[in-house]
Parts: structure tokens; sequence; C-alpha cells
């Protein structure tokens, strides 16, 4: 069984784990993350009695939600970036679908 500190510990260890997933577009790997993430947060507060711990788990809880913010923002700015490549994607096929029946008008021609 894990203590209270052991867990926070794990906890902590989560962090660079997933700033480094979301840097590295491991989506599946960020989701496996949270995931774990999450089971570690239950199991914590599962095991902490709130006395002596509360303070702590208090500042930890503080700082995964700081953390969490940032890691929204990167990834709200990644899939901006992404539906932005997608625009110009889309824009390019049909400048070259509109090439091409320019191209084959002139080839009947």
């Amino acid at each position: 069984m894990d203590s209270v500190n052991d867990l926070i510990k794990e906890l902590t260890a989560f962090s660079d784990l997933i700033g480094q997933a979301i840097d590295d577009e491991k989506w599946e790997y960020l989701n496996d993350l949270l995931a774990r993430r999450q089971d570690c947060l239950e199991r914590l507060f599962s095991r902490s009695d709130g006395g002596e711990d509360k303070n702590e788990l208090s500042s930890l809880l503080r700082k995964v939600q700081r953390e969490d913010e940032h890691y929204m923002a990167k990834v709200q700015a990644r899939k901006l970036a992404l539906q932005k490549e997608a625009g110009a994607l889309n824009q390019g096929r049909k400048s070259i679908k509109a090439y091409q029946v320019i191209s084959d008008d002139f080839a009947r021609e």
C-alpha cells in the first residue's frame, strides 16, 4: 500500500511527463498519463486523513490546477495551429483542383 508521501511524489512526477507528452504531441500517451494521474489523485485522497496533510494537499492541488491551466493553453494553441494548417491544406487542394479543371478544359480545346 502506498503511503501519502509516496503518492505525492508519484503525483508530482506526472507534471513533467504530461508537459513532455504535450510538447511531443503524443496524445494517446497523454490520455494514459492523465488517467493514471487521476487514479493517483483518487488513491491519495482515499488514504489521506485530512489532518496534518491538509495544507500540503491543498498546495499540491493548487499546483496541479495551475499546471492544468498551462497545459490546456498549450493544447489549445496547438489545436488552433492544426486548424490553420488544415485550412491551408484544404485551400491548396481547392487550388489544385481548380487548376486541373482549367488545365483539362484547355487540353480539350
